[in-house]
């Protein structure tokens, strides 16, 4: 039942969302980011454990977009990205304080603002979802929604100019049993994610 008044109220929830990202002015963050990679090779890194068989080394000073928890892997090498995406909303609720220790811009859906203490809300950037799935080429006016924060990443980086795209960490394999997003409490070592108390 309640699935189905999520689904049924989605247009309304997105419309309002849009309104008040819209009437804070919170796009202009992202203005900066215009072709600000233009042309040049440009990193999106996933989260998963092939992350731990990767020299992080040879990336150094790459443009990068990181995603999610990506700051565990920091106490492992001098690499760093560029900025960091999250558009989980359980990801923002568990690692919020984490994040802004990097001293790195991260990069919200609009909606993971409700899970941030207001003292710390302007210490973040923020992006707009979208109600469909559709490729933004201007994110600015809001991002495809697919269900991944690859996608959102991939919609960054056409942002930036950048040229090529390259995706590592993105192992395409998940071992866990369950429905998509369904939220369980995990009793051992995460597998799935390059640390194992990822989640």
């Amino acid at each position: 039942m309640f699935k189905k008044l999520l689904f049924i109220t989605r247009p309304l929830r997105y419309s309002i969302d849009r309104f008040f990202y819209m009437q804070r002015g919170e796009s202009s963050s992202l203005l900066p980011l215009k072709n600000k990679y233009k042309n040049k090779p440009m990193l999106v890194v996933g989260n998963g454990p092939s992350l731990n068989d990767t020299p992080f080394e040879s990336f150094v000073g790459i443009p990068a977009i990181g995603m999610n928890k990506i700051d565990l892997l920091y106490p492992q090498t001098d690499w760093r990205p560029s900025f960091v995406l999250t558009a989980n909303t359980l990801v923002v609720k568990q690692h919020w304080q984490s994040m802004l220790e990097t001293g790195i811009d991260i990069y919200l859906s609009s909606k993971s603002r409700f899970f941030v203490p207001g003292n710390a809300k302007n210490k973040f950037k923020y992006f707009l979802s979208n109600s469909n799935s559709d490729f933004s080429r201007d994110i600015t006016k809001g991002i495809g929604s697919a269900g991944t924060v690859t996608y959102t990443a991939l919609q960054f980086a056409y942002y930036c100019g950048a040229n090529p795209v390259i995706l590592f960490g993105v192992d395409h394999s998940f071992k866990m049993d369950g429905n998509p997003n369904e939220i369980k409490k995990r009793e051992s070592e995460d597998v799935n994610h390059f640390h194992p108390d990822y989640f």
